[in-house]
């Protein structure tokens, strides 16, 4: 996922919730860089991202094959 796609994923989830301590798990994140999320840099796009969605880019990554008879041994 590159770093338009965390924005957007970021700014459709911001767009669902208040934005307080208290409601959102990235607004620590999001008041300390002081920073929207268009100027954040990969790096801080994907900890508010770890944050707000409780995983990793790596996570999404290694997942359970669904298929397992379109699966092949070389």
């Amino acid at each position: 996922m590159n770093g338009l796609e965390m924005t957007e994923s970021l700014l459709h989830y911001c767009s669902r919730q208040r934005c307080t301590e208290e409601n959102c798990e990235c607004y620590p994140m999001c008041d300390l860089t002081q920073k929207p999320f268009k100027e954040m840099t990969d790096k801080e796009l994907e900890q508010c991202y770890n944050l707000a969605f409780k995983t990793t880019l790596t996570d999404q990554m290694t997942g359970v094959i669904k298929d397992k008879n379109k699966c092949t041994i070389s």
